[in-house]
């Protein structure tokens, strides 16, 4: 009786296995078919509409200009050309600039600030119009420099805020082209420090 109880219980492990490892192979089937081997901005797609710049900074001098230098870089970088229509375009390109901050991090001996950090932040929507189908989402593309307005090298905040604009702009054109921005990313960002 043993030795038919045990012999059953081998039987089971054995189908039961089976049928974990088929699960498996079932799963593993799934994902490779989900890949399509496309890069970011599918093959088909040759023409991407930038919608209006969300401004939810309250910084009023941001926006304009961006939008006009991510049409810009995408135009000069050939993939795709930036159309003035939505129902002309393959994607669609959605930009909110979230946060416009600048925190004070060095001060002098009496406690005045003489160093700061500027940082903008923004979120980008990359959107397939003939799939309907969102390709990135990404709610946290950020661009920061560290300045001062009274040690050396001094620079204004006005100069400071063109240079954070003109690297978050060189973010989002980079992760829409490519998927990604690390090109642009500080050795502090990357880990290297």
């Amino acid at each position: 009786m043993k030795r038919c109880v045990t012999v059953f219980l081998s039987v089971m492990m054995i189908s039961s296995c089976a049928t974990v490892e088929q699960e498996n192979q079932n799963l593993v089937s799934d994902v490779f078919k989900s890949i399509n081997g496309e890069p970011v901005v599918p093959r088909t797609a040759n023409r991407i509409f930038l919608a209006k710049i969300k401004n939810w900074t309250g910084n009023g001098l941001l926006g304009g200009k961006m939008t006009i230098k991510i049409k810009d870089a995408i135009n000069i970088d050939g993939r795709l050309a930036v159309v003035p229509e939505e129902e002309r375009a393959d994607l669609l390109l959605e930009v909110t600039l979230k946060e416009y901050m600048i925190q004070n991090i060095g001060f002098d001996g009496v406690g005045q600030p003489v160093q700061k950090r500027m940082k903008i932040v923004a979120g980008a929507m990359l959107v397939n119009l003939s799939k309907k189908k969102v390709i990135f989402n990404d709610h946290m593309i950020q661009a920061f420099a560290v300045y001062s307005e009274f040690v050396p090298p001094i620079k204004m905040e006005s100069a400071v805020m063109e240079e954070v604009a003109d690297n978050l702009v060189n973010r989002i054109t980079a992760k829409t082209l490519s998927g990604w921005y690390t090109q642009y990313m500080s050795p502090a960002e990357k880990g290297e420090q």
